[in-house]
C-alpha cells in the first residue's frame, strides 16, 4: 500500500486504519518507522536487525522491526527518503519475505504488510534515478492519495467537532465553536493540513479564557484577510539576509508578545506560562521591545 499526500494530511492515520481493518494483522503489531530522520546505517540495523559483532558497539544481537512485527504491519513514513543503497534489500524482502540481519549469514523470514507513505513525487524521483523503479511498482500496488485540507474544506467542520470532543475529554472542559468561527477556519488554507488544525485546536484549549471561541482567539493564525498583518517583509528585502532574518524575528516577537500582554491585561506570569517562556526571559524581551510592563503579579 502506498499513501501519498502533503505533510499533515493524515497518512499515518490511514495506515493505522488499513492495519486495523485486516482480519488477521490487526491483532499483531503496528510499527512506525520515521525514514526521514534515520541515517542509512541506523535504518538498516533498525529494520533488519544485526548480529553481535556486526560493527563497533554491536555488543549483542538486535532484532529488527520487520522481525518484531511478524504477521503485523510496518508503516514506512516518508519512503521517498529511503536510502538508494538500501532499496534493493527492501525490494528483496518484499518479494521473498526473507532478509539477512546486518552481519548475519542465516536467512530470517517474516510475513509483514508494508504500508509506505510519502509527500514526494516518486515518479519524478524514478525518472531522476533517485528511487528504484522496481521498488516503486512493488509498493504502488494499492495507492491512496490524500488531498490537502484546502481542497476538502467541507471536511473542516467535522474535523473540528472530532478534535473538540476528543480534547473536551482530555482537558475536562468544553469549547464552543460558533458558525462564524467555523466559516473563518474554512476560509484558511491550512498549509500544515490536519496536523496544523489539530495543533490549533490544542492551543485554543490552552489560551481561550472563555467557553466560546472568539475571532480574536484566531489572530495568531492570521486567518482571513481581515486578520492578516501588514506585509512582514516590508522594508526587509533590501537588507543583507542575516540582518533581514533577525529583523523579521524581532518584528514577530514584538507583535506576538504585545498580543498576549493585551489579552491577559499585562500579566507577565500568565503570558509566560501560555507561550512557554520563562518569566525572566519574557520580562527582558518586554523591556527590549519597549512594551509596557503592567504586571502586578
Amino acid at each position: 500500500v502506498l499513501i501519498t499526500g502533503e505533510s499533515g494530511t493524515g497518512k499515518e492515520l490511514i495506515a493505522r486504519t488499513v492495519h486495523l481493518n485486516s482480519a488477521t494483522r490487526s491483532r499483531e503489531k503496528f510499527v512506525v518507522v520515521d525514514v526521514a530522520n534515520m541515517p542509512a546505517s541506523l535504518l538498516e540495523s533498525q529494520l533488519f536487525g544485526h548480529e553481535k559483532g556486526a560493527f563497533t558497539n554491536a555488543h549483542q544481537q538486535h532484532i529488527g522491526m520487520f522481525e518484531r512485527a511478524n504477521k503485523g504491519t510496518v508503516f514506512l513514513d516518508e519512503i521517498g527518503d529511503f536510502p538508494l543503497e538500501l532499496q534493493v534489500k527492501l525490494l528483496r524482502f518484499l518479494q521473498e519475505k526473507m532478509f539477512y540481519r546486518v552481519g548475519g549469514s542465516q536467512p530470517v523470514f517474516a510475513d509483514v504488510r508494508i504500508v509506505a507513505a510519502t509527500n514526494k513525487n516518486l515518479e519524478e524521483m524514478v525518472r531522476d534515478g533517485n528511487f528504484r523503479e522496481d521498488l516503486y511498482y512493488r509498493l504502488n500496488v494499492v495507492r491512496i492519495h490524500l488531498p490537502p485540507l484546502r481542497q476538502r474544506r467541507e471536511d473542516i467542520a467535522a474535523l473540528i467537532e472530532y478534535f473538540r470532543k476528543k480534547l473536551a475529554q482530555q482537558k475536562g472542559r468544553e469549547l464552543v465553536f460558533g458558525e462564524n468561527i467555523i466559516r473563518k477556519l474554512q476560509e484558511y488554507n491550512w498549509p500544515g493540513n490536519i496536523r496544523q488544525l489539530k495543533n490549533m485546536m490544542e492551543r485554543l484549549y490552552i489560551i481561550c479564557p472563555g467557553q466560546e471561541v472568539q475571532e480574536s482567539d484566531l489572530v495568531f493564525y492570521s486567518l482571513g484577510n481581515a486578520l492578516q498583518p501588514s506585509d512582514p517583509f516590508d522594508g526587509l528585502l533590501d537588507l543583507p539576509i542575516k540582518e533581514a532574518r533577525q529583523q523579521l524575528i524581532e518584528n514577530f516577537e514584538k507583535r506576538y508578545i504585545r498580543h498576549y500582554l493585551e489579552r491577559y491585561s499585562g500579566n507577565i506570569s500568565k503570558v509566560a506560562e501560555i507561550i512557554g517562556e520563562s518569566r525572566e526571559g519574557l520580562s527582558k524581551k518586554i523591556k527590549r521591545y519597549g512594551l509596557k510592563d503592567d504586571d502586578t503579579s
